[in-house]
C-alpha cells in the first residue's frame, strides 16, 4: 500500500507511533525471540519516556524564567507565538524540548494509551500489540501476531467480516482473530448468594432542584463534551482492556468525576492562574501548576494533561485510584468490565457488597460501572436495593458504525447501477449482539437520563451522613441571610459548606466558583448565569472545543480577546487532570 500510514507497536498499554515499516518473522522460534527482543526495546524506550515525564515542581519555579529565554532564543523569526506572560505564562524546559534525542528517533508522537485513528490525513494504520501478540489493520481487521500471512491484505474483507459476526471463525483463515477481551467464565453460580441479600429493584431519582444548580448544569454540559471528545476511546477501553488496566481506570474515574457535580472533584481554572509546559517540538503533551492567589503567586498544584502521562516525582500517572474499587464522595465505585449478562450482573453485586463489608461498612451506596453499562446499589442490614442494568451512554458501537457505512456503500452501487434503491435488507448480527438483546429482557434500558441519575445518587449518599435541620434553629439569622452570606464566600469555603447541613449544602450549592472571580450562579426562575466580581454578567455557561494542539491563555474570535477558563478534575494533590481541549471562553472585559 503506497499511501501514508503509520505503524503503530503496542507494549504495556502503550501505543509508540511511527511513519516507518517492519518485518515480523514466521517461523515459531524467530518469531518468539523477535517478540521478546520488541518487548524488550519498548520497555527501555519507556524507562526513557519515564524520565522525560517526570517533573518536578521546581521547575515551574526559578527556572521558568531561564527556560523562557532559552525558548526564546530557540524559536524561529517567522513563528507568531507572542504571548503576554501576564495573561499567559507557557515555559518549555530543556528536557521535554529535546527529548526527541536522548529517548527514539522518527517516534510520530508521545506513546499514549488510546490507538490512533484515521484523521483525513492518515490512509493506514498498523498496530503491532506486543501485549496480546495481535496485528491490527485500520482498527477492523486483526490477525494473530504468530500467524501473520504474508498475503493478509487480500484477507482483510474475510478478516471484517469475522470482525464484524457476519461468519464464524471456522469460516476463515487460521491468522485471523478479533481484538476484544473475552471474559473469565465464572466458576461459581452466584444467583444463590445474590437471592440470600433479598434483593429489590428500585427506580433511580433523575429529577429534582438539582437538575437546576449550577454546578449540575456546569457538570452536565462539560460531560457530554467529554463524551464527545473521548467516545473512541471509552469504546476502545471497553472491547479491548479490563477493569484493573490504566485507561480504564482513568476514563471511568473521569466520568464519577463529572457526575459526582462536586467543587471537590471538578474545577474551571483560568489560564492567567496557570504555567504550562509542553515539548517544543510535540504539539501534544503537557503539564502545568496552578498558582497560588497570594502575592508570590507560587506554584501550588501540579496537574497533567489527561492520559499524557506526566506526574510528579514520587507520584504514580494518573488521577484515578490504582485500585478496581473506592470510596468516591461517599460511595464505593466498583469496576467490572462484564455486567451484560444477569450471572455477571448478580456477580457483580456480590462482589461488591463484600468489598464494603470488608471496610466494616453495614450500610452503604455503591455504583458498579463498567464503560457500557452501570448498576446502583443501597446495602442495609443485609439487604439490597438495586436499580435495572443501566446503558452508561458513553459506549458507541464501533462495529454497527461499519455495518452502517458498508450498508450506504452498497446502496449506492446498486443505486448507480439501475437506478432503483434495493429493498431492505436484515441486517446481520454475531452471537455477542443476540445476547445482549436478549439481555434487556431482565432490565437493560437504553433510553435512561445517566447524567441525571448518577448526579442524584452521589447528591443522596452526600446527603445522608448531614443533618436535615433548619437553619434558623441551628444558627440566629434568618434562611436568607445565610444564603446571602454564602453565595459570596471563596471556593474553599464553599465546599466546606457542602459538608455542614443538608440546609447549608442546598445555598451553598447555588453558586459553582470557577476561580479569578467567575461564579456560575442560580437565580430564582432564571437558568443559571456567569458573573463576574468586575465585569457583573456576562452570560450563560458556554463551555468551547478548543482545536489548537497546545494549551493557550487566549484565543481571538471576530477581532476579540477571550480568556479561557480550562476543565481540571480529579484530587487537589498533584495528581489532577487537565483537559485542554475543554474550556471555557469570555470576553476579555472581566479581567480587565
Amino acid at each position: 500500500m503506497d499511501t501514508r500510514g503509520y505503524y503503530v507497536w503496542k507494549w504495556q498499554e502503550k501505543y509508540y507511533v511511527f511513519y516507518n515499516n517492519s518485518q515480523i518473522p514466521s517461523d515459531p522460534e524467530q518469531y518468539q525471540m523477535w517478540l521478546q527482543e520488541m518487548r524488550s526495546h519498548y520497555s527501555d524506550i519507556a524507562k526513557k519516556y519515564e524520565k522525560v515525564l517526570t517533573i518536578s515542581m521546581d521547575e515551574f519555579g526559578k527556572d521558568s524564567n531561564q527556560d523562557n529565554r532559552d525558548q526564546d532564543e530557540d524559536r524561529d523569526e517567522d513563528q507568531d507565538e507572542d504571548q503576554d506572560e501576564d495573561q499567559f505564562r507557557f515555559v518549555v524546559p530543556k528536557k521535554l524540548r529535546y527529548h526527541n534525542d536522548t529517548t527514539v528517533k522518527d517516534l510520530v508522537k508521545f506513546p499514549g494509551w488510546l490507538s490512533p485513528r484515521d484523521d483525513g490525513w492518515i490512509d493506514w494504520f498498523y498496530v503491532i500489540d506486543l501485549d496480546r501478540e495481535i496485528f491490527e489493520v485500520n482498527g477492523a481487521c486483526f490477525y494473530h501476531l504468530s500467524k501473520v500471512s504474508r498475503e493478509f491484505e487480500g484477507l482483510m474483507k474475510e478478516a471484517q467480516d469475522y470482525w464484524l459476526g457476519n461468519v464464524g471463525q471456522s469460516e476463515v483463515h487460521e491468522s485471523i482473530t478479533t481484538n476484544d477481551v473475552h471474559s473469565t467464565p465464572l466458576t461459581d453460580n452466584p444467583t444463590p448468594a445474590f437471592l440470600q441479600m433479598k434483593p429489590f429493584t428500585v427506580c433511580p431519582k433523575q429529577e429534582s432542584r438539582l437538575n437546576r444548580m449550577p454546578a449540575f448544569v456546569a457538570c452536565k454540559h462539560l460531560y457530554e463534551l467529554f463524551l464527545s471528545q473521548y467516545g473512541d476511546g471509552i469504546c476502545q477501553a471497553q472491547n479491548t482492556h479490563i477493569e484493573s488496566d490504566f485507561v480504564f481506570r482513568e476514563l471511568a474515574f473521569a466520568l464519577m468525576c463529572f457526575a459526582s457535580c462536586s467543587p471537590s472533584w471538578v474545577r474551571l481554572m483560568p489560564t492567567t492562574n496557570m504555567i504550562f509546559k509542553t515539548p517544543k517540538t510535540f504539539g501534544e503533551g503537557f503539564c502545568g501548576v496552578i498558582l497560588d492567589h497570594g502575592a508570590t503567586r507560587k506554584p501550588k498544584e501540579f496537574v497533567a494533561g489527561f492520559l499524557q502521562g506526566y506526574h510528579l516525582e514520587g507520584m504514580e500517572t494518573g488521577s484515578a485510584p490504582k485500585s478496581t474499587s473506592y470510596w468516591f464522595s461517599g460511595a464505593l465505585v466498583y469496576l467490572r468490565r462484564d455486567i451484560a449478562s444477569d450471572e455477571r450482573l448478580h456477580d457483580a453485586i456480590v462482589s461488591a457488597v463484600a468489598e464494603g463489608k470488608a471496610d466494616d461498612r453495614t450500610h452503604f451506596n455503591a455504583v458498579i460501572i463498567s464503560l457500557k453499562h452501570f448498576v446502583l446499589l443501597k446495602f442495609t442490614d443485609g439487604i439490597v436495593q438495586h436499580t435495572e442494568r443501566l446503558n452508561l451512554g458513553a459506549y458507541t458501537d464501533e462495529r454497527q458504525a461499519v455495518l452502517e457505512f458498508r450498508h450506504e456503500e452498497e446502496e449506492k452501487e446498486e443505486t448507480s447501477g439501475n437506478g432503483e434503491k434495493p429493498d431492505e435488507e436484515e441486517k446481520p448480527s454475531n452471537g455477542e449482539k443476540d445476547e445482549e438483546k436478549e439481555s434487556k429482557g431482565s432490565g437493560e434500558n437504553d433510553d435512561v437520563a445517566v447524567f441525571e441519575i448518577l448526579a442524584h445518587f452521589f447528591d443522596a449518599t452526600q446527603k445522608q451522613g448531614l443533618k436535615p435541620l433548619i437553619v434558623h434553629n441551628e444558627g440566629v439569622f434568618p434562611d436568607e441571610i445565610y444564603q446571602r452570606i454564602l453565595s459570596y464566600v471563596d471556593r474553599e469555603t464553599n465546599i466546606a459548606c457542602l459538608q455542614v447541613s443538608r440546609p447549608f449544602r442546598e445555598f451553598a450549592s447555588e453558586t459553582f466558583i470557577m476561580d479569578d472571580g467567575l461564579k456560575l450562579v442560580c437565580h430564582p426562575g432564571k437558568e443559571p448565569e456567569c458573573f463576574h466580581e468586575k465585569a457583573g454578567s456576562v452570560g450563560p455557561f458556554k463551555s468551547l472545543f478548543d482545536r489548537s494542539l497546545e494549551p493557550r491563555g487566549w484565543d481571538i474570535s471576530n477581532g476579540e480577546v477571550f480568556y479561557k477558563w480550562y476543565l481540571v478534575f480529579g484530587a487537589p494533590d498533584g495528581s489532577a487532570s487537565v483537559e485542554s481541549s475543554i474550556a471555557l471562553g469570555y470576553l476579555s472585559s472581566p479581567l480587565d
